[in-house]
């Protein structure tokens, strides 16, 4: 049995049904599917005589600039519908009345697609995106979709090296892309004929540049050197090294998870929280679980806001009050305060490598490998990769893993 599906039909018309105060009626996009019949505004106004002049077959001087406007307006509207695959009236709109570059211009869908990170308050994905575009825009400063080939993404990369940019910053500018051109694919903006380069086989395909970063953990000698030291009492070097263990001791997390970290994250013997960067882009994110030794209970007490026990953020790091914009600023300059202190530390200390904040977060994992824990585990006590891995992680560790687990992370 041969399915035949219904395609909807466009057409031009003059809507009569209300006369302007100019004494014309509005120029309308007529679409019909399904006995519906939905009509789009144009910006065009005209008499019906006049309507008949600019429709007939051979319009003069400006009624031939309408008919060329309008007939490009019913073309870009069958393309949409083309593109489609399975046809609504909302979506259609949606591509119908957006900025007309976003149709094949990939820097507006970069636009578009920040302001909805904005709106969702992932300020940090909409840096990320909004970094990748300026520096595409400074390669090529119009780029349409059909434009984004395999010898576009090389010319891209290797005008980047020349530039004196690492193979890891041309990975982090071009995934946004890759991500951009998956979702102009999934809204029908591009269509099924467009050769997706980064999903290409063979020879046709490109293949985003992995870094080659060494990431040195510390020493069980140096980590033991850090824990044992003693900082001024109240002193903004006591708060960078307190927070420093503490995301050593709490699986490495990093400092927006710490900074978010509420009372509500507290259950009994152990901290349960969703990855900020995850938690908004899945339903299915499952809570990372640790262990809460004396030496964390020790620094909440000493860190925790005034407010503690009636709610709120744990540390003062942000407000409840703050814009999504100001908590990122503050979790921002927050690093870079753990991260001076702890360099001077390090230093105090003899310790050679550099005590950042992510040098705990890579610290944490090798411990546990050189301890004999399996490298998966540790990837997803991490919350690498996807929401995924989370749940794997909790299938993996029971409660009583999680204690033994987080013993190995002082050094005897």
């Amino acid at each position: 049995m041969q399915i035949c599906y219904m395609r909807p039909h466009t057409r031009i018309v003059l809507d009569t049904r209300r006369k302007l105060k100019s004494g014309k009626y509005p120029v309308k996009l007529r679409l019909t599917f399904r006995r519906k019949q939905r009509y789009y505004s144009t910006d065009v106004e005209l008499s019906p005589a006049q309507f008949e002049e600019v429709m007939g077959k051979s319009p003069k001087k400006e009624k031939k600039d309408i008919r060329l406007s309008l007939d490009s307006l019913d073309q870009k509207a069958n393309e949409i519908i083309s593109r489609m695959g399975v046809f609504d009236f909302v979506r259609f709109e949606g591509l119908l009345y957006a900025d007309d570059l976003v149709y094949g211009d990939v820097y507006s869908f970069y636009t578009r697609h920040i302001e909805d990170l904005k709106k969702s308050d992932q300020i940090g994905t909409a840096s990320n995106y909004l970094s990748s575009m300026n520096s595409l825009k400074a390669f090529r400063p119009v780029l349409t979709f059909a434009e984004v080939s395999v010898d576009f993404l090389k010319d891209y990369e290797r005008w980047m090296i020349k530039k004196g940019k690492s193979q890891t910053t041309v990975g982090i500018y071009l995934r946004p892309l890759r991500a951009i051109i998956n979702l102009a694919i999934s809204e029908g903006v591009v269509g099924p004929d467009f050769l997706n380069p980064f999903s290409s086989k063979g020879k046709k395909k490109y293949k985003i540049p992995e870094g080659r970063n060494i990431k040195k953990a510390l020493d069980s000698d140096s980590i033991k050197k850090i824990l044992e030291y003693i900082p001024l009492s109240g002193s903004w070097e006591e708060k960078a090294h307190d927070y420093w263990v503490f995301i050593y001791l709490a699986n490495g997390m990093n400092m927006k998870d710490l900074a978010y970290l509420t009372v509500e994250n507290i259950d009994g013997e152990f901290i349960r929280f969703r990855r900020e960067k995850t938690k908004k882009t899945s339903t299915s994110t499952l809570p990372i679980t640790i262990y809460i030794q004396d030496r964390m209970r020790q620094i909440i007490k000493r860190q925790s806001n005034i407010d503690f026990e009636s709610g709120g953020y744990i540390f003062p790091i942000i407000n409840v009050s703050d814009t999504p914009e100001r908590k990122r600023a503050k979790i921002q300059q927050m690093t870079k305060v753990v991260n001076k202190h702890m360099r001077l530390i390090s230093q105090i200390l003899g310790i050679d490598n550099p005590c950042t904040t992510y040098t705990a977060r890579h610290t944490f994992s090798t411990v546990l490998k050189r301890s004999g824990v399996g490298i998966q585990s540790i990837s997803e006590a991490l919350g690498h990769s996807s929401t995924s891995t989370t749940k794997a992680y909790l299938d993996s560790f029971d409660d009583d893993s999680k204690r033994e687990m987080a013993k190995l992370l002082l050094p005897k």
